[in-house]
């Protein structure tokens, strides 16, 4: 079997935002008789392509393509695919060597990560099965930020972006979601016959609960790739808007901010912000809770899980929660949506160490039993081996 990967970026190093979490593992953890060629496109990085090859017996050849289209140019394609159904603006350098590689190499299937992928395919004709793994909606995002914003641009992008799925989505034999939520929302607009549902996973062997790892009593943590616009968002709030309050009530609380490309915004002496970290389950193990007030979003919380599986306590709005199956308010999470109800929920969980416990012990459970990697890619690898078979 011999398939043909094309992605929006390396994924490595793996923890750099859910697409490459996804594509690492199906690289890494591919079955028996499987052979790839990836396409990328990205800045050359040939310490990263060296890894990717040590760690995965199944790739054969990687092809690092520069980045092309700039906003205006994917303004334009947005606007193209709405009225065209297709691109206007092509990848040249991408479409020569699809093309290079589609004559020499009789490719099985065509798998492609996220949705702006599948466009890049749009001139090709006679391609074998395609696989989308198209991972969040944009245009559920574009309506959680409408609710946010109400304006006639965010109204605009919503419409833009149903369209261009849905068009886009026909390209594809089979589509994929990693949220349920998402799958659904698509399916209000789509009419593409094999949407499925195959989530994320837990690498355990990074995030497990670390009991000689001290905790920092009175500790807050939220964290992110804030180059991600809903996660530096919600870290301002957090800073601006939570935290003086979490402050004014008398509690003695400090606030970690870990990620990558934090944002701008007032602090002040017990708010930390620390930038990229090497290790981020060390900081899930450290901190007494976790919080996760979201604002807007689409898509699963890579965060929320991997905090799970470390064993601290989460409070999260519903944006934060949305598409994680099987958690309930009060027994694997507390949920709390308003100012108001995080004030108090932190309050309850920095003072009782009984629930702190409770809620993480259960939402330890339901982690280890719902996102298992190797599940979920025997599930991914199933579906291609299905799609080829057809």
């Amino acid at each position: 079997m011999k398939i043909l990967f094309i992605t929006s970026e390396l994924p490595y190093p793996v923890h750099k935002n859910g697409f490459s979490l996804v594509n690492y593992r199906l690289l890494t953890k591919a079955i028996n008789g499987v052979e790839i060629d990836l396409i990328s496109i990205d800045k050359e990085n040939k310490e990263s392509e060296q890894m990717l090859k040590k760690e995965s017996s199944s790739l054969k050849n990687i092809f690092v393509v520069k980045k092309s289209e700039t906003k205006f140019g994917k303004l334009v394609n947005l606007i193209s695919v709405y009225f065209w159904g297709r691109p206007l603006i092509k990848n040249q350098y991408l479409h020569r060597i699809f093309m290079q590689l589609l004559k020499k190499n009789n490719y099985d299937l065509i798998y492609a990560c996220p949705l702006t992928m599948i466009s890049e395919l749009a001139y090709i004709k006679n391609l074998p099965p395609i696989f989308l793994n198209a991972i969040d909606s944009y245009s559920m995002l574009c309506e959680s930020f409408y609710e946010k914003e109400k304006n006639i641009k965010n109204k605009l992008k919503i419409h833009l972006y149903k369209a261009y799925e849905k068009k886009l989505l026909e390209q594809a034999s089979c589509v994929n979601f990693v949220s349920s939520v998402d799958a659904k929302h698509i399916g209000k607009f789509s009419n593409h016959q094999n949407i499925q549902n195959i989530t994320l996973g837990i690498d355990t062997s990074m995030f497990f609960q670390n009991p000689t790892v001290e905790k920092e009593s009175g500790s807050l943590l939220f964290s992110g790739n804030f180059e991600y616009k809903p996660n530096a968002d919600t870290a301002k709030y957090i800073a601006e808007k939570l935290f003086p309050v979490i402050n004014t009530n008398g509690l003695n609380t400090k606030l970690y901010i870990v990620g990558r490309n934090p944002p701008q915004f007032k602090t002040n002496s017990n708010i930390f912000i620390t930038g990229f970290v090497e290790n981020i389950a060390e900081w899930y193990n450290r901190c007494e809770v976790f919080i996760c007030p979201l604002l807007y979003g689409a898509g699963i919380k890579n965060k929320v899980l991997e905090a799970m599986a470390c064993g601290i306590p989460v409070i999260s709005s519903s944006v934060g929660i949305s598409g994680i199956k099987g958690l309930i308010h009060g027994v694997h999470f507390l949920l709390a949506d308003s100012k108001e109800e995080q004030i108090s929920a932190i309050d309850k969980l920095l003072n009782n160490i009984e629930l702190r416990n409770k809620i993480s012990d259960n939402a330890l459970r339901l982690i280890k039993e719902n996102y298992n990697w190797d599940k979920n890619i025997s599930l991914y690898y199933k579906i291609l081996t299905e799609l080829i078979q057809k």
